[in-house]
């Protein structure tokens, strides 16, 4: 399984730290989200390489295992599968069969994702 964390923090002011979880190795960008502020995540992953962007900039990557084919429960969106729940907003969640470039997340970060030729490889 494969999951996006915001680590929790003492004070909750705090920038949190990103994490991109895969098959229990972690990648972290830490004081990369501000709470009460709206932010375009990113995360590219190609083959074993990983890249975290937080409003179109890349801030961080690393290796991993590699994304497994997918398995029973599927893609959880907001929730783990040990059903703890993402304790805030989510909005126009996209995934994409293919990798995207710096360019495309930039674009993506700034303006609402719309199918078409603008956003090759758009599954959902």
């Amino acid at each position: 399984p494969w999951t996006v964390q915001v680590n929790p923090v003492p004070n909750l002011g705090d920038p949190r730290t990103l994490v991109w979880i895969v098959q229990g190795a972690g990648i972290s960008v830490a004081n990369a989200l501000t709470p009460d502020v709206w932010r375009h995540v990113a995360i590219v992953q190609q083959g074993k390489a990983a890249q975290l962007y937080v409003d179109g900039s890349l801030l961080g990557g690393g290796n991993n295992a590699g994304v497994p084919p997918f398995e029973p429960p599927g893609i959880l969106i907001g929730k783990r599968a040990d059903g703890h729940f993402l304790q805030g907003l989510l909005d126009e969640v996209a995934l994409f069969k293919q990798k995207l470039t710096p360019d495309q997340i930039l674009a993506h970060s700034q303006a609402p994702i719309v199918p078409g030729a603008g956003a090759p490889g758009l599954i959902s």
